[in-house]
């Protein structure tokens, strides 16, 4: 399987849903720790370290994900978290983009397992068992990954003494827990990005939106492309997500119209977004 070193564009996301089956096959074969999947990196023309693909279960909550630690030999220090929802069974794929993508290794990045991202959301469809699949039917898709991330990112806070904020990014179904976790928890994010992502305010009904003083600075961006074949819907859907936010107190929004571009991951877009925002931290409350 070849990794590129800079990402270029994928213009529909069903080569990667494709190749991410074997991936999810493999994953299912092994116990429910830390397992190195035989997904390696390749060495990119600048000289940087491959970087490793693992595949994990949260401690203390149901939720998979797939991990690029650091580079080995990286310099020691504390990165931020990025977290990647995407569409179903893409995680590996994505994660292997965004980690050719953070040449310098500045990120943590860890792509969960989402249920929400599926109108069905059933868990069953994407590797998930019985017990699982009870807990989403009864406490619902939204809470289920929630959690999940918030689980994902604590471990990998302690684990590699990472920033107490992460980023998130979400493409297309992944918009759904992206938005979620923007309008439930923007005290915890340093920034969000929606990657031609969906939004119809899946799973907040009946939560109270957070008044938290840091959702008036999070910076928050929609990226799109103006070829994109459901352009029309994801513009309304990103219009919808603004108004909501902006009529409740976020006040750090933007948005980049790609010329030409279609239905597609940016990481290098998305990336270029956060930098300047990880070279000026915000301290934490």
């Amino acid at each position: 399987m070849t990794a590129l070193c800079a990402f270029s564009e994928v213009s529909l996301p069903m080569p990667m849903l494709r190749l991410s089956m074997m991936g999810r096959k493999l994953a299912l074969l092994v116990a429910a720790a830390s397992v190195l999947l035989s997904l390696p990196l390749v060495t990119c023309a600048d000289g940087t370290a491959p970087r490793s693909i693992l595949s994990r279960t949260a401690r203390g909550h149901a939720m998979r994900y797939y991990l690029a630690p650091p580079a080995e030999g990286a310099p020691q220090a504390s990165r931020p978290i990025l977290v990647v929802c995407c569409p179903r069974g893409a995680q590996p794929d994505m994660v292997r983009a965004y980690a050719n993508a953070d040449r310098e290794s500045r990120f943590i990045i860890v792509a969960p397992v989402i249920v929400t991202n599926s109108g069905k959301q059933d868990p069953s469809g994407v590797g998930y068992g019985q017990d699982v699949v009870d807990l989403v039917a009864h406490e619902g898709g939204g809470r289920f990954d929630e959690e999940g991330i918030l689980a994902i990112v604590g471990e990998l806070q302690t684990e590699f003494s990472a920033q107490h904020r992460f980023f998130i990014t979400g493409f297309s179904a992944g918009g759904h827990a992206t938005w979620l976790m923007v309008f439930l928890h923007p005290d915890l994010l340093a920034g969000a990005v929606s990657n031609s992502g969906n939004f119809i305010g899946r799973s907040l009904p009946g939560r109270a939106l957070s008044q938290s003083p840091e959702r008036a600075t999070l910076p928050i961006r929609e990226i799109i492309g103006s070829d994109d074949g459901h352009y029309p819907s994801l513009y309304a859907q990103w219009q919808a997500a603004r108004k909501l936010a902006t009529d409740n107190g976020w006040g750090n929004l933007s948005e980049e119209i790609v010329p030409g571009e279609k239905h597609a991951p940016r990481p290098d877009r998305v990336l270029a977004f956060f930098s300047p925002i990880l070279a000026n931290p915000q301290p934490a409350h």
